[in-house]
């Protein structure tokens, strides 16, 4: 009895996960996207620093 309500909550969360994984892809690409923009203009600010 335990165990078939433990496979039946594994088998709900597989069955979420798939469809949430592209959301989740979608999601990192967006935040992978903000953090390289971000580092660039870092350093971007950097190099340009020394100049002035």
């Amino acid at each position: 009895m335990n165990l078939s309500r433990r496979a039946e909550n594994n088998l709900t969360i597989r069955k979420l996960s798939i469809r949430f994984y592209p959301l989740f892809i979608r999601l990192g690409d967006r935040l992978w996207e903000a953090e390289r923009q971000t580092a660039v203009s870092f350093l971007l600010t950097n190099a340009r620093l020394p100049s002035n």
